[in-house]
């Protein structure tokens, strides 16, 4: 905001001058300057919005209270928080914390496109964490994009073949998309390769009723 008004002042200054021609009116142009500046500082201050110079500050000491005291946290609204993070991420996008946050809130509050764009713009940074591929992943099953689901899924399981919550979901959706001969070439590999043990490739199979 304090940008806009500094932009603001400037193109009013040069227009002034150019339109005055500055050596030769200087009264002339001192007076309209200081007269416009005024007048338009007068019109906002009675009709514009004068929260939104602090608004980002306030909202940072919002969210800060809020996360010390988390049982809280969800009185704020998602909107605040996507608003919040948005800024953050935009100077500091290395931060995994802030960028999990960001799209989770946007998922749980049903912003499906944004924050598959915002798992994807973690994955940019951070290309090989499971956690957001497996989130990624729960994302596109849960908005019926299930092949794209078990792709992101695959990378996973060659990343660490012993992500069993990974395996469970890959297993699930073939479940749902009626892919029996996948799945069994699958439970095939899993007995074979030996990542697990036999119990834990059977805890999930009795779990989903393969």
């Amino acid at each position: 905001m304090i940008f806009f008004l500094v932009l603001v002042t400037t193109i009013i200054f040069f227009s002034i001058f150019y339109l005055l021609d500055f050596s030769k009116n200087k009264k002339n142009f001192i007076f309209f300057f200081t007269f416009i500046f005024l007048a338009s500082f007068t019109i906002y201050n009675f009709t514009g919005n004068k929260n939104s110079f602090s608004y980002n500050i306030k909202l940072e000491k919002q969210i800060e209270e809020l996360i010390r005291d988390p049982n809280n946290f969800a009185n704020i609204q998602p909107k605040k928080i996507i608003f919040f993070l948005e800024n953050k991420l935009s100077t500091n996008p290395k931060d995994f914390e802030g960028w999990m946050l960001l799209a989770r809130t946007c998922f749980i509050s049903g912003h499906f496109q944004k924050a598959d764009l915002y798992y994807n713009k973690a994955l940019k940074y951070f290309p090989n964490n499971e956690t957001i591929l497996y989130e990624l992943a729960m994302l596109r099953k849960n908005t019926n994009q299930f092949l794209s689901a078990l792709t992101l899924l695959d990378k996973i399981y060659e990343i660490n073949p012993r992500n069993l919550d990974s395996i469970e979901l890959n297993f699930e959706i073939l479940k749902i998309i009626k892919n029996r001969k996948l799945i069994e070439a699958k439970i095939k590999r899993l007995k074979k390769e030996k990542f697990l043990k036999e119990i834990e490739v059977n805890s999930i199979l009795k779990k989903l009723n393969l």
